[in-house]
């Protein structure tokens, strides 16, 4: 909503003349332009192009449905309650094509104006390009930006929407048609369209093969025209109104929004279908972007356009929408290429920005607004982050569900507490035998047994039922232990345990998937519970999600939980002490957070849990108001103390630690938490998602003093070139680090027993590989598709008892890839000559924990990285040194 209002009011500041005053042209002549311009728009995304000719407005002899369309567009701008006329822009209820002449300009001095009051198009693309418009070529324009193609298509598109409206007659004028054609020629006809049957097929002619590969701008701009006001007025809402219509004419009165809605929902629903349909769907090379040719992106897209526009629905239908999503989301994955992440997680933030404003709608007064009843899909949205395998994707559901408030808690809260193991223990027969002859030995009896079964025509064992004798028998079965019913028992042995192997490997395939799920669901409990804590409105009492991060506290304390979940929990609470808290809302959930990420953090051992919980802590350290200068005495005034003080606290039966006992990562943020303090710049020295900031270069933020509306410490647009160079390099080896550690394609518990068998006990190192000797990590040692050339371990040092390298392939075994400039950057903040990095006080070039490694190794791992990343040859990617 906020681009759409900023783009009318661009447009109407153009129109008024506040922008390009240089230009002789009165108010009327630039709205003539803006209309004449925004037709063209609309023509061209119906082929999905920035170019559109100057005959994209003429009737040919040969199309019926361009003419169709043709005659909707120049009826709209001719109508007098068009764009140009006193309704103004963007009434839905206007007759589409109501009436449609043409003219041609034979002079071809194109300076001059229409008796209908219209320029010709060609003068409108030259007046255009002299606003900043388009770019007017050949035989046509191109419009410079999709935004502003969009938002000028929508401005035309109620001329094509199917609504009802009273019959119009337009009479023929003498001797000249009251309105022109734009793109010139003879007076051929004059066309009424009144009813809403034509309009319909006015509707079908444009969208039909617009939504078949649509691009990102039409989607866009079914998305402004929901924003209109001409669609906000002509959807039905009111009782009075749907009275009033009848049932009968409930097809006449079908709100704008409603058909914009379906219309992206069964565009939406045939992508869905092209992909199980590969032959159909395939890519052409170098023809058209992600969303024409891959059906996925264009699945996730149009769904996320659809949740858009259903939210301006005096009847949403947001739940059920999310529920169509969650039930194709295991159709919408891909095996090793992740670039599904960025749709994904676009489509998941439109589900969370949705529900927010339908939880808003709601709490609206009637008199401000309609009421709505529709319910919000955090339910749905935390039973999705089951399915989905990439991490990122996960966490921005977590942010999502988090941002949520009382809504989201209500919808999840029989989901978060958390769950009493209990032993299972079953009995049965086989077991019993297994136990005493071994697996080996029972496995081997039952083999025989169903063969015997199944040559005496007794059916498979198990199946209580007898079964057909074997094609090839002659005669009845004969009895055991004779020589035919050997032979036949010995015949069908492979068969059986080829059936009985298939068998097994679907049943551990779907063991290891409801594992997995059951693995998310829990990381997912433990990420979402502080965010709900900051984001909720209620006070500490029951049933609250105070009382159910008590309960993983008080669990975490005495039973203990695993460190996956342990570091779930310590991206939760950076994630909510992101989050400034204003002066009007009380500091409740900032303190009780704070007090509990510090306890945790008593009890934690885990490095990178350990590091997250400092920048949580850092981050509500810091004061509201950052021109506040550290005080010299008092509370604030020595930094570095505080810091040793949290990470030197440990449990009760634990002895005191000390700092220079602490993971040599874990000391270096600390030291980043100190310049954070010290200068209130935390945006400069940590991070909130070291995925996401390693991702993307980042811009620079303007001055913490001035809230802005996110009203965030660290704001999202920050990225690895926004950080102080040893940020840079501790969030590099950090990132590497992590990728050697977590998620490397075995099961949940197998990777649990793996990580805590590498980091037992208080006193934590890092492997040889990161601090001695890093080639042992081999990064390009496989690609996408290539198999592994050896297991994790396989690779380590004598005597490593982290068992990590080599680094895992791209591909579904590795959770993040490191971005190729980011590599980049790193290889060359390894040179002799810095002047960035001298400007920030860092003068070495190896960080503290690589000073037992030489630069030439750092260089080569940076180097192999990149070309990993580029997917490129050594030679091609390693720079002259």
């Amino acid at each position: 909503m906020l681009r759409y209002d900023m783009l009318d009011a661009w447009v109407q500041a153009l129109v008024d003349g506040h922008l390009y005053p240089e230009q002789p042209l009165s108010r009327a002549g630039r709205r003539r332009v803006v209309d004449c311009l925004s037709a063209l728009a609309c023509a061209a995304l119906r082929t999905n192009s920035t170019y559109v000719a100057y005959d994209a407005l003429t009737r040919t002899s040969r199309d019926d449905e361009k003419n169709r369309v043709v005659d909707a567009l120049l009826g709209y701008l001719a109508g007098p309650s068009g764009p140009s006329g006193p309704a103004g822009a963007g009434r839905a209820a206007r007759p589409a094509g109501r009436a449609v002449a043409s003219r041609a300009d034979a002079s071809g001095q194109g300076a001059r104006t229409n008796p209908a009051g219209h320029i010709d198009v060609r003068l409108a693309g030259s007046w255009g390009s002299r606003l900043g418009l388009v770019e007017v070529q050949d035989q046509g324009v191109r419009f410079h930006h999709s935004v502003l193609q969009a938002y000028l298509a929508s401005r035309c598109m109620g001329a094509l929407m199917p609504v009802r409206t009273a019959a119009v007659s337009v009479p023929r004028p003498v001797g000249m048609a009251a309105v022109s054609r734009y793109a010139g020629g003879p007076v051929e006809e004059l066309l009424i369209l009144s009813s809403a049957t034509e309009t319909e097929d006015v509707t079908d002619a444009y969208f039909t093969p617009a939504l078949r590969r649509p691009g990102r701008e039409l989607a866009m701009s079914m998305v402004f025209y929901s924003r209109s006001r001409g669609a906000l007025e002509g959807c039905h809402g009111r009782e009075a109104d749907r009275a009033a219509s009848g049932a009968d004419c409930e097809r006449e009165h079908r709100c704008p929004i409603s058909i914009v809605r379906d219309l992206l929902l069964d565009a939406a629903r045939q992508a869905v279908d092209e992909i199980s349909r590969p032959s159909d769907g395939a890519r052409r090379p170098g023809s058209g972007s992600d969303m024409e040719q891959d059906p996925k992106i264009r699945a996730l897209e149009l769904y996320s356009a659809a949740l858009d526009v259903d939210s301006f629905h005096h009847e949403p239908l947001h739940h059920s929408l999310v529920e169509e999503i969650e039930s194709h989301w295991e159709s919408l994955q891909t095996y090793n290429d992740m670039k599904l992440d960025t749709p994904k997680k676009a489509l998941v933030r439109r589900i969370g920005v949705t529900g927010r404003l339908l939880a808003v709608r709601r709490l609206l007064p009637p008199s401000a607004a309609e009421r709505v009843h529709a319910r919000t899909a955090y339910d749905v949205l935390f039973a999705m982050a089951r399915k989905e395998p990439s991490h990122g994707v996960r966490f921005a559901m977590a942010q999502v569900i988090g941002e949520g408030g009382d809504e989201a808690f209500d919808a999840i809260k029989d989901q978060l507490a958390p769950a009493r193991p209990a032993p299972a223990f079953t009995f049965s027969a086989f077991s019993a035998f297994s136990a005493v002859v071994g697996p080996a030995g029972a496995e081997a009896v039952a083999v025989d047994i169903e063969a015997l079964a199944y040559s005496l025509g007794l059916g498979r064992a198990g199946d209580g039922a007898a079964s057909a004798t074997l094609p090839d028998s002659d005669g009845p079965p004969s009895a055991p232990g004779t020589t035919r019913t050997e032979r036949l028992a010995r015949k069908c042995r492979a068969e059986i345990i080829q059936k009985r192997q298939e068998d097994e490997e679907a049943a551990e395939r779907e063991e290891r998937r409801e594992a997995e799920a059951d693995w998310r669901s829990e990381i997912m409990k433990a990420w979402v519970v502080p965010m709900l804590v900051q984001s909720c409105t209620r006070t500490p009492h029951e049933d609250t999600p105070y009382t159910v991060l008590s309960q993983w506290m008080e669990r975490h304390r005495h039973d203990g939980i695993g460190i996956a979940q342990e570091v779930a929990f310590a991206q939760g609470f950076r994630h909510a002490a992101n989050h400034r808290t204003p002066s009007t809302k009380p500091a409740r959930a900032r303190n009780v957070l704070n007090t509990q990420a510090a306890e945790m953090l008593k009890h934690t051992r885990y490095w990178y849990a350990r590091l997250a919980l400092l920048h949580a802590l850092t981050l509500w350290t810091l004061p509201d108001d950052v021109a506040q200068k550290q005080p010299r005495r008092g509370r604030g005034a020595n930094p570095a103390r505080e810091i040793r003080q949290w990470l030197e606290q440990r449990g009760e039966h634990t002895r005191k630690g000390r700092l220079r006992d602490e993971h040599p990562l874990v000391r270096a943020a600390a030291r980043m938490a100190r310049y954070a303090l010290q200068t209130r710049r935390p945006d400069r020295f940590l991070w909130i998602d070291e995925a996401g900031t390693a991702a993307q270069i980042g811009s620079e933020t303007g001055s913490l003093r001035e809230r802005r509306m996110h009203d965030l410490w660290i704001p999202p647009s920050r990225g690895w070139s926004t950080l102080d160079p040893a940020a840079q390099q501790l969030l590099a080896d950090v990132m590497v680090l992590l990728t050697l550690t977590e998620e490397r394609g075995d099961r949940p518990q197998d990777a649990r027993r793996h990580l805590e068998a590498a980091y037992s006990g208080w006193q934590q190192g890092m492997p040889p590989c990161m601090t001695v000797d890093r080639t042992p990590l081999s990064p390009r040692q496989a690609l996408v598709g290539e198999t592994p050339r050896a297991l994790p371990g396989s690779d380590c040092a004598d005597g490593c008892r982290f068992r990590f390298c080599p680094y895992p392939p791209k591909g579904p075994q590795c959770r993040t890839e490191l971005d190729e400039l980011f590599c980049i950057h790193q290889r060359q903040m390894l040179d002799r000559l810095q002047f960035q990095a001298w400007q920030a006080c860092r003068f070495r070039r190896r960080a503290p924990w690589q000073l037992d490694t030489t630069v030439a190794n750092l260089r080569t791992f940076w180097n192999e990285m990149a070309a990993r990343a580029g997917n490129r040859a050594l030679e091609e990617a390693a720079p002259p040194d």
